[in-house]
């Protein structure tokens, strides 16, 4: 496989993109000779001193998966009225232009789609002060100054920043609950062998709850003209209890797999579990459930 530099140009989060320990990303492409005429884009972290040091590799995402990601995430910012009424108070708006401004958001959200590549990179680096990846999640800053000016933009020629205001913007941040770092070529998920360990016996409760939500996902699969009500009358479930135990099929992989080996925290009951007001985020729901966090990532280049 051979590496070689993408041009700066096709890199939109170059100078704004770190790895989770801080080391700067910039972007390879490669190419397997023989095998396909289309180059891959990866960031990779630029190795430093002290990564070397405590002997870290280097990570690597893919670019286009990941410029994709931090860009629907910055539309979804700016496109929730919600949210933008949130900064626009913290920046001392208040009156008729706090509402005028406000209703702009979905018309700046949806600007994006217009906006050429060449110019979009010096939109996300006056709109973003930084972006971390990690194992599970992409941490984006925003700078909210510049976000303002965003919305106020009529899309009209170039969108041009204001760098002497940006050391005194104010900040926002979006932590996305989504793994851009692969290890090598692989995507990382938290998907172990079963360990031999003393004391692991599965709860056949829980156990019985992870079969009932694979059975309740099949069911919803195949029954595509009910509703969910109706669905849970053929069982004669009420649509609540329907409701929570289809939605464990989406526990992070990790925690299904340690309620199946037996491994899971003894605090973890059938009612905890079902009852939970369970978050989308896997990292939260290791906190949620009792479960020890992920380690932090060590592999790489």
């Amino acid at each position: 496989m051979r590496h070689k530099l993408a041009r700066r140009g096709d890199n939109i989060l170059t100078d704004i993109l770190l790895d989770c320990f801080g080391r700067p990303m910039s972007v390879q492409s490669s190419e397997v000779p023989g095998r396909s005429v289309n180059r891959s884009r990866y960031y990779m972290s630029r190795q430093t001193v002290w990564g070397k040091r405590q002997q870290l590799k280097r990570l690597r995402a893919r670019a286009d998966a990941t410029e994709d990601l931090v860009i629907s995430a910055v539309r979804n910012f700016i496109g929730s009225r919600e949210q933008v009424r949130s900064f626009l108070l913290r920046l001392s708006f208040c009156d008729s232009e706090l509402d005028r401004l406000s209703r702009r958001c979905h018309e700046a959200a949806n600007r994006f789609g217009n906006i050429r590549r060449g110019d979009l990179r010096h939109v996300l680096q006056a709109l973003i002060v930084r972006i971390e990846l990690s194992l599970e999640r992409v941490k984006i800053v925003m700078r909210l100054s510049e976000v303002e000016r965003f919305i106020r933009w009529d899309g009209i020629g170039l969108f041009g920043s204001q760098n002497a205001e940006w050391a005194h913007s104010s900040t926002h941040l979006i932590d996305v609950p989504a793994g851009a770092i692969r290890y090598s070529s692989l995507l990382a998920m938290p998907v172990e062998p079963k360990l031999p360990r003393v004391g692991a016996h599965p709860s056949p409760g829980l156990k019985r709850l992870i079969g009932q939500a694979r059975e309740l996902q099949s069911l919803v699969d195949t029954e595509r003209d009910k509703t969910l009500a109706e669905l849970a009358a053929t069982l004669d479930w009420t649509p609540s209890r329907f409701a929570r135990v289809l939605r464990l099929n989406y526990l992070a992989p990790d925690i299904l797999l340690s309620i199946l080996d037996g491994t899971c925290p003894k605090s973890l009951s059938q009612t905890k579990l079902v009852q939970a007001t369970l978050p989308m985020d896997w990292a939260l729901q290791r906190q949620l459930l009792g479960f020890p966090p992920r380690p932090s990532p060590e592999g790489g280049e």
